[in-house]
């Protein structure tokens, strides 16, 4: 049985009764295994900084209409440029990676992409700096 949704798709999120979530389009950042007969996915809604998990049941395609993301690639990540609000935020994925560093960077403001793509250069940067100077 395959997933219902895909990495980077937008869903509607209908969380349980008594758990607030905000309203509006989430990002499917990442597929799960199956837990007691479905599958479940790390969501991401762009006010909110974590992810959570949502089982199939949970979601629905999104009933809006959005930009379509402009990817670019640097040094090996991949740089997923989305519009929010009046701004940009530009999700971070690693080398192979299904799933978004917890990093990202985001101007909610009237910011130029070039100035948030440029943040996400520097997120990258640090991240292998950290990652090449573990002992």
């Amino acid at each position: 049985m395959p997933n219902k949704f895909n990495i980077g798709q937008l869903v509607d999120y209908h969380p349980p009764r008594g758990i607030y979530a905000p309203r509006g389009p989430y990002l499917i950042a990442a597929q799960l295994p199956m837990r007691d007969g479905e599958f479940e996915y790390h969501i991401r809604h762009p006010n909110e900084v974590h992810e959570r998990i949502a089982a199939e049941s949970q979601l629905s395609i999104a009933k809006v209409t959005t930009t379509p993301s402009e990817i670019n690639e640097y040094k090996g990540y991949r740089l997923d440029a989305r519009p929010l609000g009046k701004g940009w935020r530009v999700l971070i994925y690693p080398p192979g990676a299904k799933t978004a560093l917890s990093e990202y960077a985001s101007d909610l403001e009237k910011g130029s992409k070039e100035a948030v793509v440029r943040k996400a250069k520097e997120i990258v940067d640090a991240h292998l700096n950290r990652t090449l100077h573990r002992p």
